[in-house]
């Protein structure tokens, strides 16, 4: 028997909501991809696993964005 392949999300914007969003999908078996305008909490973000990486591609079945409003 092989497993469903994993599903995808992607998460714009990897600050306090869109880092939560991230681990709780991560937490139900999604592989999370997301980006952020800023380098340190992106670099963040990869170092503590919180995104798999950075690509968005066409297997993603949503994306998220989660950045300020005024943004």
């Amino acid at each position: 028997m092989t497993s469903a392949p994993s599903r995808r999300a992607h998460v714009v914007g990897l600050g306090l909501i869109g880092a939560s969003l991230a681990l709780a999908l991560g937490e139900r078996g999604w592989s999370v991809t997301g980006d952020d305008v800023d380098a340190d909490v992106l670099a963040l973000a990869l170092g503590e696993g919180i995104v798999e990486g950075t690509q968005l591609s066409e297997q993603h079945e949503i994306v998220f964005v989660a950045t300020p409003a005024g943004w």
